[in-house]
């Protein structure tokens, strides 16, 4: 049985409400949207969600698994940058003079020593800086994760709401039809082309009642998906109550431009992982300098050489040393791998961009086609049929048209608004996706705290 929360894994509570820390530990603040960029998200659509569907939202950021995984992903980078800025290991040594010369005091044998190494100067602070961006790209990744349960908790929405008004419409079509075969008994005398007309309307209506079984059965796998990304049971019911607002898409394609470069994750991400590569290539730099270390001896006074100075008590000795590396090899051949992966970066942030930027262009094309098919029907068609329909009524009562011309201009209709409705939800959907290439939930996905 499942649970309709699974509070074990609060992602929220793992990443969200330490976002904060991390902003301003690795130096994300870059990451939010600046002011301007702020307007531009608000600008892509002329109307919020309805408040059902943002706490769908909300809920599912809070409780998901994924987010959680990428969360600690984050914690294991982040821990990394305490390694990385550490020194190494000093290294302690410790003699015993095993067989001395004459019999000596035990303790006089031994001889303790240790050195403790120091890096070139700047060598630490740039492989923690450089894992500051790995653990900031890090970060980005999982916004887009994040932005991308947005956007399928947002179509799981939209699918069930386009489930039940395309439910809602067909129950109307069969209730209209119920009305026209009370008109027809009131209007009809003869016997035989009544029971004609009885029997083409007990087909029309098996037609809907199938339509309507076939819909009722589509709700079962939505309600399941949606409910698989909130973290609920599956069979748990979902009674979407808000309506669906027809958004209006405000922002011009050099806007959502704009707003896409500005916004992005995952442009981002690119440009820190390239960052790192920078920090890294700069700390291999340093460490082709020589290395200093410090250290110390003591020698007991019967330890070996020692023990051949009786007037000698123990000694204390200072060492330094430096580590001069003359074998260039590995370096160089860093250094050439860190801007071989620069120049890789570069381009697949390139290709990304125009890929975004392609997408954001075709969502568009989508959203402009889908909303002239909805003033199609609005400002022409529902008019027309309105007007054919009673026309068509008339000239039936007057017996000058048949009865199945009657159900055929019913059943044109019906999938004219039909039409209309899944246009009105492919305008939605593409909007959702315009908004997703756009970040614009970026801010929200930041707030949860």
């Amino acid at each position: 049985m499942h649970t309709t929360k699974n509070k074990a894994i609060p992602a929220s509570a793992v990443f969200f409400r330490g976002m904060g820390k991390l902003l301003a530990v690795f130096g994300l603040l870059a990451l939010l949207p600046a002011a301007g960029s702020s307007a531009l998200a608000q600008q892509v659509a002329d109307q919020k969600l309805p408040a059902e569907a943002e706490a769908l939202i909300l809920e599912a950021l809070s409780f998901n698994p994924a987010l959680a995984a990428s969360a600690h992903q984050i914690e294991a980078q982040a821990s990394r940058e305490r390694q990385v800025r550490s020194l190494p290991d000093p290294e302690v040594n410790l003699g015993y003079f095993i067989n001395p010369a004459e019999e000596s005091q035990l303790l006089g044998r031994f001889s303790v020593s240790a050195m403790q190494m120091f890096p070139w100067f700047g060598t630490l602070s740039a492989a923690q800086r450089q894992q500051e961006q790995l653990t900031a790209a890090e970060g980005q990744r999982h916004l887009e994760a994040a932005l991308d349960l947005v956007l399928e908790v947002q179509l799981g929405w939209l699918d069930l709401a386009e489930n039940g008004q395309r439910e809602q419409l067909l129950h109307e079509e069969l209730a209209l039809l119920a009305q026209l075969e009370d008109w027809l008994a009131a209007r009809h005398e003869t016997g035989l082309a009544r029971q004609t007309e009885r029997i083409a309307l007990q087909m029309e209506r098996s037609r809907l009642q199938t339509r309507i079984q076939n819909v009722e059965d589509a709700r079962l796998p939505l309600q399941t998906r949606l409910n698989t990304l909130l973290q609920r049971a599956p069979e748990r019911p979902l009674n979407l109550r808000a309506e669906v607002p027809l958004r209006e898409l405000v922002a011009g394609p050099e806007h959502i431009t704009l707003q896409l470069l500005q916004n992005r994750p995952e442009l981002r991400e690119y440009t820190q992982r390239t960052q790192a590569l920078e920090h890294a290539m700069e700390q291999n730099r340093r460490m082709g300098l020589p290395e200093f270390g410090l250290g110390f001896e003591v020698m007991g006074r019967d330890y070996g050489t020692m023990n051949m100075m009786p007037a000698m008590k123990e000694s204390f000795y200072g060492m330094a040393t430096v580590r001069v590396p003359l074998w260039r090899g590995k370096y160089d051949g860093r250094r050439d791998e860190y801007r071989a992966g620069m120049q890789a970066l570069e381009q697949n942030r390139e290709a990304a961009r125009l890929r975004m930027v392609a997408r954001a262009e075709t969502l568009q094309s989508a959203w402009r086609e889908a909303r002239r098919a909805v003033s199609l029907y609005d400002e022409e068609l529902q008019p027309a049929f309105e007007q054919l329909y009673r026309l068509q009524l008339e000239s039936y009562a007057a017996s000058e048209t048949g009865f199945r011309e009657l159900l055929q201009l019913r059943r044109d209709w019906l999938e004219a608004r039909t039409d209309r409705l899944e246009a009105r939800f492919r305008a939605e959907r593409e909007l959702a996706r315009i908004e997703r290439e756009t970040a614009s939930w970026l801010e929200l996905v930041l707030s949860l705290e």
